[in-house]
């Protein structure tokens, strides 16, 4: 990207192509902006395809949203969370670990997140699944 951030598919293609992992086509959304944009996205290439359900790998932190964001957008996805994060039990600590304020950023990102996309309809209650 002109930023020079480097996609998650320009970092995995040679990777796969390298280990030969798959002989099933690999593509890219391009940069879609946010979570939204590439349900809009995938979306699109679902209709192009005739698809009617896809495989949605995201982190476990962010399926929640990111599954209501595709349903909402009328995309059937089997949510598969990946990146799972816990926190082991322990002795009461006075003073919180940077481990445990870095999941506390992840999850105040995620629930503000939630609020704003429900704010700009692209989450609709309406539009979940009920599994």
């Amino acid at each position: 990207t002109d930023d020079g951030k480097k996609s998650e598919f320009s970092v995995i293609e040679p990777w796969i192509k390298r280990w030969d992992l798959t002989d099933v086509p690999i593509d890219t959304l391009g940069d879609s902006g946010n979570t939204y944009g590439e349900s809009q996205a995938v979306k699109k290439l679902m209709g192009e395809n005739g698809w009617s359900k896809i495989f949605l790998v995201t982190s476990a932190w962010h399926m929640p949203r990111a599954q209501a964001v595709f349903e909402s957008s009328g995309v059937k996805v089997i949510p598969v969370g990946c990146d799972f994060r816990s926190i082991p039990k322990k002795k009461l600590k006075v003073f919180p670990s940077s481990s445990r304020l870095e999941s506390l950023q992840i999850f105040l990102q995620e629930k503000v997140g939630w609020m704003y996309y429900r704010s700009k309809g692209w989450i609709r209650l309406e539009g979940l699944s009920s599994e």
